[in-house]
């Protein structure tokens, strides 16, 4: 993850995705779909692709939870298969997959995003605004998990090779945002030696000013960059290379 303090030639982000959900009674009409990708693949996004129909469960007190069909929506790919647009009635969401190359990159595909989808649908609330980092962290066979990364179970401190472990933690803020780590063994017979660690701030009820969501995307990333440096160590700091 590229960071304020630190920029790594080598990354462990598999993926980073900007989010907004929105509720179910947002109109998205296939006008908007037609409309949106066309103006994505003017902007280096021409692979269309469709994702299936949605289900939005809500719970409210003690009722019994609401069911909400969603309509589809649709994912526009740039070329080289590394970043994409979603778009559809309950979210917009924007995604960079590796290589990721830094903050200062994905931040405009955001906004660009963004300015599009606001064109179109002109959403005027949303549920949920989140980011979230997903790094993979491979290490020897010789190596304990911790000579890497801090963010683990006590137990991971003398074991090689656990067979599988998760570790979750979530902090809760007075103005209801959540950050939320997972680390992980990676399920995976190829990548036997590899961790995910997964990072994902929420924010409730997002105001949509186009200033205000710069403002906050810029303040979560921080967020995120701080637990992120706070859970690794100086040997992967080292092999991830700062510039």
């Amino acid at each position: 993850m590229t960071t304020k303090d630190n920029k790594y030639y080598k990354p462990s982000v598999l993926e980073a995705v900007f989010e907004l959900r929105f509720p179910p009674t947002q109109t998205w009409e296939m006008r908007y779909v037609v409309e949106f990708s066309n103006r994505a693949n003017a902007n280096s996004f021409p692979v269309l692709k469709d994702s299936p129909q949605q289900v939005q469960v809500t719970f409210k007190n003690n009722q019994e939870p609401i069911i909400n069909k969603g309509a589809s929506h649709i994912q526009t790919w740039n070329v080289e298969n590394t970043q994409l647009w979603q778009a559809g009635q309950l979210l917009f969401a924007a995604n960079q997959r590796e290589p990721y190359n830094g903050w200062e990159n994905f931040r405009p595909h955001i906004l660009k995003g963004l300015e599009i989808y606001y064109d179109i649908a002109k959403p005027q609330t949303a549920e949920t605004l989140s980011i979230r980092y997903i790094n993979r962290i491979q290490f020897n066979d010789d190596e304990l998990p911790n000579k890497l990364i801090k963010f683990l179970p006590s137990g991971i401190a003398y074991e090689k090779n656990p067979s599988n472990y998760m570790c979750r933690v979530e902090y809760d803020y007075e103005n209801g945002e959540k950050m939320i780590i997972i680390s992980a063994k990676e399920d995976s017979n190829i990548k036997k030696n590899s961790i995910i660690l997964e990072l994902l701030y929420l924010k409730p009820n997002p105001e949509l000013d186009i200033t205000n969501i710069e403002s906050t995307i810029d303040r979560i990333h921080e967020n995120i960059r701080q637990h992120f440096e706070n859970s690794i160590t100086d040997e992967l700091r080292n092999r991830m290379e700062i510039k």
